[in-house]
């Protein structure tokens, strides 16, 4: 049985890691998908129903757990982002941010040009599916941080805000993180690597 472990993610990417896995099972192989998110919950179930896929729920504490088999033939005529509120626009990218700052040169530039750069992502057709947020660059989503209100804006869009854990204790701000969720690397790479890009600001 294949296992698609979508926690610590929000939506739309359970559903796209459950599309990815759909594309590549074949007929009556069998999967499960284990979920932490309530709202992703939902929204797979609506999604598995406008593909004709039968699924049964195995478990809904303390983690959320779908079983399906793959039928010969996959319908469907939505995308998953528009089980979740994105916009319809290809979203299949991800934003890196691995500075508080952006480019090279004055610090107070730096920090100018990133909040400009977070501010125009929130005016963008095309948004991503996730920022992902390493080394200094967790200093965006802490409290008091003059980027927090622009980051909490794009997670109301469905965008992942995700910051590294190690970053977080090495700066010794994780009780501080006040938007988006904490990840580790594994994570990090696995989003990047399925991702049609990568954009790094």
């Amino acid at each position: 049985m294949k296992t698609i472990d979508t926690r610590g993610l929000r939506c739309p990417a359970p559903l796209i890691e459950t599309k990815k896995a759909i594309d590549k099972m074949s007929e009556a192989e069998e999967a499960e998908i284990i979920l932490d998110n309530d709202v992703a919950f939902k929204n797979l179930q609506e999604y598995l129903t406008d593909l004709k896929i039968n699924y049964e729920i195995k478990s809904t504490h303390p983690e959320m757990i779908i079983r399906f088999a793959k039928p010969g033939e996959v319908a469907g005529s939505k995308r998953p982002e528009d089980f979740c509120g994105v916009p319809s626009t290809s979203n299949d990218y991800v934003v890196v941010i691995k500075s508080s700052e952006m480019g090279s040169g004055d610090p107070e530039l730096g920090a100018l040009l990133m909040r400009a750069f977070l501010n125009s992502l929130l005016e963008n057709t095309v948004l991503p599916s996730a920022i992902l947020l390493y080394n200094s660059g967790v200093r965006l989503a802490i409290e008091n941080a003059d980027t927090l209100d622009s980051l909490r804006q794009l997670e109301e869009k469905g965008i992942m805000i995700m910051s590294c854990g190690t970053c977080l204790d090495f700066y010794q701000l994780k009780e501080r993180l006040s938007v988006g969720i904490i990840t580790n690397m594994y994570k990090i790479l696995q989003l990047q690597t399925n991702a049609s890009k990568v954009i790094y600001p």
